[in-house]
């Protein structure tokens, strides 16, 4: 059985929208969360920094505590959490969209419509993916829990769209006729306060590092600071080495209606 702990960024006004999951086989929580809180008790204890949580803009922007550090500390610091995820041998799992084009089919576009919502959307496309990913395990290795930070506006609606899923989402991993929809995923979502969960707030980091080598790749922002395009590409690439095979993401042979919608929304360079 395996855990999902998501969490979004780019719902305000920046030009690209994304959620990354992190997936965690159950028998590996453990140990994993217990490195996690020795990472952050460095924050607190060794750095001296006053927070709760760990927040990506906080921490790149240099706001609130951060501002106690340097860059070097940061840069350091975030080397070291990609460099243990990378080793830990879990997987991650993302979705992502250009707003612009978002925008442009968000009332005319059938299934957008149903689905209500662009965090709904990037969740429900979550969602597909690791059922495609998936379905093929055995002995129920691939049944899997979603974990999300806490959506207030979205967290009735979504909770009802898995429950009665939209039948056009089945293409997308090519449900049998005796099959249950999404089979491979466990009970409802999960929102959850991400204060008190640690994987959450590493879903935040990796979801900004990603938001912003796309918006830098795709010339839709400069550099927020000198050398951010160089590190944010090598951090992506080197979690992009751990995530779900990318034909359960972003079909291309075959792509049934459902997945060629998912393409035409998401920027060029993530595909």
């Amino acid at each position: 059985m395996k855990f999902c702990y998501l969490d979004e960024t780019g719902t305000g006004s920046e030009p690209i929208a994304i959620i990354i999951g992190i997936l965690v086989d159950a028998y590996r929580m453990k140990p994993t969360k217990k490195d996690w809180d020795e990472k952050f008790s460095y924050l607190t204890d060794d750095l001296g920094l006053d927070i709760e949580e760990l927040h990506a803009k906080d921490l790149f922007k240099n706001k609130k505590a951060w501002r106690l550090t340097t860059g070097e500390q940061k840069t350091d610091f975030v080397n070291e959490l990609v460099d243990w995820f990378v080793k830990r041998g879990h997987q991650i799992i993302y979705s992502c969209v250009r707003k612009d084009r978002y925008s442009e089919m968000e009332t005319t576009n059938a299934k957008l419509i149903e689905i209500g919502s662009l965090w709904r959307f990037l969740a429900m496309h979550i969602i597909l993916s690791v059922q495609k990913a998936m379905q093929s395990k055995s002995n129920n290795k691939g049944n899997t829990v979603f974990i999300f930070d806490k959506k207030n506006l979205d967290e009735g609606y979504f909770t009802d769209l898995l429950l009665s899923p939209p039948k056009w989402t089945e293409t997308f991993y090519k449900k049998k006729k005796k099959e249950q929809a999404l089979n491979q995923i466990i009970d409802v979502p999960h929102f959850v306060d991400s204060k008190h969960v640690g994987l959450i707030q590493l879903a935040d980091l990796f979801a900004y590092i990603f938001r912003r080598d796309i918006e830098i790749k795709e010339k839709l922002s400069d550099e927020n600071f000198t050398g951010e395009s160089e590190l944010m590409n090598t951090w992506t690439t080197k979690l992009k080495s751990t995530s779900i095979p990318k034909s359960c993401m972003y079909l291309t042979k075959g792509a049934c209606e459902t997945a060629i919608l998912i393409n035409s929304l998401a920027p060029d360079s993530i595909k």
